[in-house]
């Protein structure tokens, strides 16, 4: 459970980062798709790194404890 499903990398919608709560003004959002439960997160690159490497190091990265 908790596990991504999908990543998508492309063009900003202008929607709040589920991180940081901040608009993404950059060129480019991450969006990542969850499995159980459903959930979908959006996040500016700085922010994703910043998951994907907590992620690297084994540090919990679930959904639900994002939110």
């Amino acid at each position: 459970a908790g596990d991504t499903v999908k990543l998508w990398a492309g063009p900003r919608m202008g929607e709040p980062c589920t991180i940081c709560g901040g608009t993404i003004g950059t060129a480019t959002e991450y969006e990542l798709d969850f499995a159980a439960p459903v959930v979908t997160l959006l996040l500016h690159p700085r922010c994703y790194a910043i998951w994907n490497e907590e992620r690297r190091r084994g540090t919990s990265t679930s959904a639900e404890e994002v939110l």
